[in-house]
């Protein structure tokens, strides 16, 4: 296997993706896929994003992430600078957004997005440290077609480093502890 290389830290609003928010008071959904627009992505037809211009021009702001390449991704925040959640994907936007929606708990607005406790037990966190916004959440990348064999090596590289999975992955995903070695 080739070596893949994990991009520097990209904002995950802003750089990657857009966010336009959630009426929390409506009860459907205010804009597609929840008010997560990736930047690079073109949006026609009955998407709410189609006729919005992006709050910054592509050639100011480029988007690392196109709508189908596949890898591996890590999200990052204040909390946990070594990250949080480790997540792969033959089209990584399809999973990428969609974290988002479970980072601001509107998945009752998609039916296509369950939380998972990992994420809801993350998200009373933030909140229990004040942090209402995700300003601080940062997201890397390894652009690779062999997304299967690297997650697998990174989760068990944080594991050897770290002694533990990243927090919203599901420990059950785990296929051996650090300690095993």
């Amino acid at each position: 296997m080739s070596k893949a290389i994990r991009t520097k830290q990209y904002n995950f609003i802003g750089d990657v993706y857009e966010y336009y928010g959630q009426d929390r008071d409506s009860k459907e959904r205010t804009h597609s896929d929840v008010g997560w627009r990736l930047r690079s992505k073109k949006y026609g037809g009955v998407a709410s994003f189609a006729k919005i211009p992006l709050s910054q021009d592509l050639q100011e702001r480029e988007c690392p992430l196109e709508e189908k390449q596949s890898g591996v991704y890590i999200l990052y925040d204040s909390i946990f600078p070594e990250g949080f959640y480790i997540g792969k994907g033959k089209k990584m936007h399809d999973r990428v957004w969609k974290h988002g929606v479970k980072l601001e708990g509107t998945s009752k607005w998609n039916k296509g997005v369950e939380t998972t406790k990992e994420f809801e037990k993350y998200r009373q966190l933030r909140l229990s440290k004040g942090l209402t916004d995700l300003s601080d959440v940062k997201i890397a990348f390894w652009f690779t077609s062999k997304f299967d064999e690297l997650e697998d090596q990174l989760l068990g590289g944080y594991a050897a480093k770290y002694n533990r999975t990243p927090f919203c992955n599901d420990t059950d995903e785990a296929m051996f502890d650090a300690w095993d070695i």
